[in-house]
């Protein structure tokens, strides 16, 4: 089994199968999450873009959580509340980080949050580029 520590990802291991590093690392929050790191090989050092992403996302998950939330309220209030209405504060409080898959040197990253059954069980998933911006939230699964 291969594994390395990286001071910024923490404890990492390397998944043959995905070709990638997984770990799970802490929030700012202490809420734990699902990492998996995309690189050429496992002899590849991870790329700062990665790190400075991945410590973006750590220090702003709340704000990244209120981001997502206006859209994903909307969607839910427009197509799935039969009548029951949400507030945008209700998403940020419900919703959970759960997973975040890096995909570029540059640090793109997709991150998978748990929908507290807001949308029957599915994923709400959102691309965040290295410089923070972030996409329009989407529903996978």
């Amino acid at each position: 089994m291969n594994t390395k520590t990286d001071s910024i990802l923490g404890n990492l291991e390397w998944n043959e199968e995905y070709d990638s590093w997984t770990g799970q690392m802490f929030l700012s929050n202490e809420k734990t999450v699902k990492v998996k790191i995309g690189v050429d090989s496992k002899d590849s050092e991870i790329p700062i873009g990665i790190k400075t992403n991945f410590q973006f996302i750590k220090e702003n998950e709340e704000l990244l959580r209120t981001k997502i939330a206006k859209p994903t309220a909307s969607l839910y209030n427009d197509s799935w509340s039969e009548g029951d209405e949400i507030k945008e504060s209700s998403v940020v409080k419900r919703i959970s980080l759960e997973y975040i898959s890096f995909f570029s040197n540059e640090g793109d990253a997709e991150l998978f949050y748990n929908d507290d059954d807001l949308f029957a069980g599915h994923t709400i998933t959102v691309f965040v580029e290295p410089n923070g911006e972030i996409t329009k939230p989407n529903l996978a699964g």
